[in-house]
């Protein structure tokens, strides 16, 4: 069952194609520490899943969750790791362990408690304001946007779509 229509907003839906009710989605969990340290996230996660997506049969897609090595983070690789060797070797009663799978994954959560994966992007605090436009306002660090997936409108462009509407 689906929330409310005014509760929607606050849920990401990870439905790639929601008119094919005979797919299937196949969750690869990822370090995120693999991910090249100057380079092009969006193009090495692009190669991955096309690398894995011809693996698959066409009636199956592929997600893939970045989990950071944090292990302070309980959702962190180390943490799903072990829950994920726990389910398998059956140690755990199977509706515990499956729901703690699924909260590892970010699955059915608020988009505001995610933490994980490079496919959401996060409203940038007043640090990483400064790390995005400088201690004067007169930069734009593009680099740090997209390493830190942020979300941020400039006041200029905010302004211009502010008097559109």
């Amino acid at each position: 069952m689906l929330p409310a229509v005014s509760k929607q907003q606050g849920y990401a839906w990870h439905a790639l194609d929601i008119g094919d009710r005979f797919s299937m989605i196949v969750s690869l969990v990822l370090n995120r520490n693999m991910l090249p340290e100057n380079g092009d996230v969006q193009a090495t996660e692009a190669w991955i899943k096309r690398c894995v997506q011809a693996e698959l049969q066409a009636h199956i897609r592929l997600m893939i969750h970045w989990l950071d090595s944090d292990e302070s983070n309980p959702q962190s690789f180390g943490s799903f790791a072990l829950s994920y060797a726990a389910w398998q070797n059956g140690k755990t009663v199977a509706s515990t362990s499956t729901f703690q799978l699924l909260w590892k994954l970010g699955l059915g959560r608020p988009p505001a408690s995610l933490s994980t994966g490079i496919g959401a992007v996060r409203i940038a605090t007043p640090e990483q304001r400064t790390a995005v436009l400088g201690p004067d306002g007169d930069q734009w660090n593009l680099d740090v946007l997209l390493r830190q997936a942020l979300f941020f409108v400039p006041d200029d462009v905010y302004r211009k779509r502010s008097q559109l509407n």
